[in-house]
């Protein structure tokens, strides 16, 4: 019989924690200080960046919170190089995605406000700065790849399931801390350190700012989609059908990982830009 897999969230709790924690031990001394301090005296996830990272999708559950689920994705198009779109406001249905939930909550994080207002508004940019790494989540295409059927080692599931946590799931292989500590070795020391100033490159353009380089990064996302998560998918003739597996793994295993160790890295370098002269 065929068994389906679990509908996720993005990059499931797994990569949520790991880019909450990784991002708290990217910051500078001074803005980790800032926001230990904060996120300490929060009854909902005291002090522990992984928790916070993981916090805007565990609170789907409560009904109170039903207007924030429109802040996770964008809806840009195309599924080829030559469809592809750049984000423009008119992909924020009613001026809500995740654009615009990064630009509200970085202003309220460092307002002059509650500290239960700046805890949340915290968690909530911990949160979409992991979303938009996550390609799938910067398209509209069948409800960000939700639709797009197919199987995973014989069990049903979806293109978005795959790339949230299907995927990141097997590479864990039951060693989360192994793992969060491999990721923060190959960006400090090992393979991603001649990279991270490229992925952070935007702050240093002419005129750049914080809402500009989020647009940048999510184009950049979008243009992975239509240059390989889509392609590949739709070359193959009975796409209910098509088997995901072994292979797929061992050609995408890396870029998600790369995509989680960058998020990390532009989330610490956002907070850092943010909460430069600022403290708790």
């Amino acid at each position: 019989a065929i068994v389906s897999l679990p509908a996720v969230h993005a990059w499931g709790k797994d990569g949520h924690t790991a880019v909450g924690l990784l991002t708290q031990r990217l910051l500078n001394t001074k803005v980790r200080s800032t926001l230990e301090r904060l996120l300490g005296s929060d009854p909902s996830v005291h002090g522990d960046f992984g928790l916070a990272g993981a916090w805007a999708d565990n609170i789907k559950s409560n009904s109170s919170y039903n207007w924030a689920s429109s802040l996770h994705y964008v809806g840009l198009t195309g599924t080829t190089p030559d469809t592809c779109t750049t984000y423009v406001p008119s992909h924020c249905a009613n001026g809500r995605c995740v654009v615009t939930g990064i630009a509200n909550y970085t202003e309220r994080a460092v307002a002059q406000a509650s500290e239960a207002d700046r805890q949340e508004a915290v968690k909530f940019l911990l949160h979409f700065l992991g979303d938009i790494a996550q390609p799938l989540h910067a398209t509209e295409v069948e409800r960000g790849g939700n639709g797009n059927k197919c199987h995973w080692n014989g069990a049903k599931t979806s293109l978005h399931s795959v790339w949230d946590s299907t995927i990141l799931v097997k590479t864990i292989n039951h060693n989360f801390d192994g793992y969060v500590n491999q990721l923060e070795y190959d960006i400090v020391k090992g393979k991603y350190a001649s990279s991270t100033a490229s992925w952070v490159s935007c702050f240093k353009k002419t005129g750049a700012t914080l809402d500009s380089c989020v647009v940048e990064w999510i184009n950049e996302a979008n243009q992975f989609n239509c240059n390989y998560i889509f392609p590949t998918y739709y070359a193959a003739k009975q796409r209910d059908d098509l088997e995901l597996g072994t292979s797929y793994y061992a050609e995408n295993a890396e870029n998600i990982n790369r995509f989680i160790s960058r998020a990390a890295v532009r989330a610490a370098y956002y907070f850092n830009t943010l909460f430069k002269g600022k403290s708790s």
